[in-house]
């Protein structure tokens, strides 16, 4: 047996940048010049083994504490410092970004509530302002009507600077309300703050504000023609449970709905109002699917993806049935097959002008784990007439999320969301609708659930509308 025998390494680093976090993964040390460090770490030294130490600094999100980039690292062998008595000094390769710091704002305006659970809506995203550190961005369109005059809400505007291959840094942020800016002739700077502490020198100043008479609303695109096309689409992952089992999401009760079905229930009796002939895409996710049994992302719950609609809540339901006793649940929960099917759809009636507005309707129990291909395809959603409503459900046996952590899914609804190869999200094109019920007391309040799916349709679609009027 190759010999072994305890040491204790002091470490230290001093004079790192305010990213940094502290060594061997411990507390965060945030806004900070200068920071510095110390921290005793017990190693096991083998004699027989070439041990070498590797020392990396992370730059980490504020809020999250999630690394976002390597910032430097040095590598050592542990036997150079054990026969170096006293101090040794290292000297961490600090690896460059191509990016100067601040140099490629944006900023994106959002509504907040100071109500608990209701989240941020995404009013405008500019444009990246690339190598530019006194940019002027371009003039956009809000209609007025998007902004409540209740003092619940307030108009907040954030501005961040855009990392490649990494996580956007925020810059600093103000709010203020829409009368205040009515207001503001003469006064119309005001200065960026990121937390207590004001950004030294940084501010963004309300250069025009204008009244626009040709601004589109939701009831006139409908009256002038816009047609409204839904998807629903079911997560069957083995996050959910199966059809057999008393306490999923699935359970198929004789005489009593499950959550899937109040949901299905609730949706539909909202969409079908948009259809004269009560129609609807109805697709499945997260399953082995006969007679094959081979596992697929996107399926059609009447067998025909190219021709996936079904008429009428009592086919809908019977073609839930039907999917959930036959198929094979199986993971792992992913979205992107689903959006991009709706993105083929947008992309086409974009050719051939028909007029059409899309909306995918996402029942899931939310258990996603990797969101890169999901974020992908929301980014080029954000570029057709499309909007994406999760609804995650959940009951105490099924918690929303993974372990009852719905992060990931909150992650989708960020207004600095990007893809993997750094394309912007260019308008708000996601919500998300949460209904967590005890499994004891399964009935969904169906009018509420509505409500909470279709509110941010009409103001997504008139975005989108704006979006292709300035294009």
């Amino acid at each position: 047996m190759a010999q072994e025998e305890a040491v204790h390494l002091n470490i230290s680093c001093v004079c790192l940048p305010s990213e940094c976090s502290q060594g061997v993964r411990v507390a965060v040390t945030a806004n900070l010049e200068g920071t510095s460090f110390q921290r005793e770490v017990p190693i096991i030294v083998r004699l027989d083994a070439n041990q070498q130490l590797k020392f990396l600094v992370y730059q980490v999100d504020a809020e999250t504490e999630v690394l976002v980039r390597k910032f430097a690292e040095v590598e050592v062998s542990l036997m150079t410092l054990l026969t170096n008595p006293g101090n040794v000094a290292l000297s961490l390769q600090q690896e460059y970004s191509d990016d100067s710091p601040h140099s490629c704002p944006y900023f994106i305006m959002e509504l907040t509530s100071s109500s608990p659970g209701r989240e941020p809506i995404l009013l405008y995203r500019s444009e990246v302002a690339h190598n530019c550190e006194n940019p002027r961005w371009r003039e956009f369109v809000l209609p007025t009507t998007f902004f409540p005059t209740s003092t619940e809400w307030l108009l907040q505007i954030s501005c961040f600077n855009f990392n490649n291959n990494a996580e956007d840094t925020l810059m600093g942020r103000f709010s203020t309300t829409f009368y205040q800016l009515l207001g503001t002739q003469g006064s119309n700077k005001f200065a960026l703050r990121n937390g207590p502490k004001r950004k030294e020198n940084a501010s963004m100043e309300l250069v025009q504000l204008r009244t626009r008479e040709d601004t589109p609303s939701f009831v006139n695109l409908l009256k002038s023609g816009l047609q409204m096309h839904f998807t629903l689409a079911i997560d069957f992952t083995t996050n959910n449970g199966g059809p057999n089992t008393a306490n999923s999401l699935h359970f198929m009760h004789p005489h009593n709905p499950n959550v899937y079905m109040n949901a299905l229930n609730s949706v539909c009796s909202s969409i079908f109002k948009f259809d004269k002939l009560d129609r609807v895409s109805l697709l499945g996710f997260g399953a082995k699917i006969p007679p094959s049994f081979e596992f697929s992302q996107c399926f059609a719950l009447n067998g025909d993806v190219n021709n996936s609609y079904v008429k009428g809540i009592d086919e809908v339901m019977n073609c839930y049935r039907n999917s959930a006793i036959s198929i094979l649940p199986y993971a792992p929960t992913e979205y992107s097959g689903v959006i991009h099917h709706v993105v083929r759809l947008a992309k086409a009636s974009l050719r051939t002008a028909n007029g059409f507005y899309f909306t995918l309707i996402i029942l899931t129990n939310g258990s996603i784990k990797n969101t890169k291909d999901t974020i992908d395809t929301i980014v080029q959603a954000s570029e057709l007439p499309i909007s994406i409503v999760f609804v995650a459900l959940g009951n105490a046996d099924n918690p929303i999320g993974t372990a009852g952590d719905a992060s990931k899914l909150l992650h989708l609804v960020s207004p600095s969301l990007k893809s993997s190869k750094n394309t912007p999200l260019r308008r708000e094109v996601v919500s998300l609708a949460v209904n967590n019920q005890a499994h004891a007391h399964p009935t969904l309040d169906n009018s509420s659930l509505a409500q909470k799916v279709l509110s941010s349709i009409p103001r997504q679609a008139t975005l989108w509308e704006l979006q292709r009027r300035t294009n």
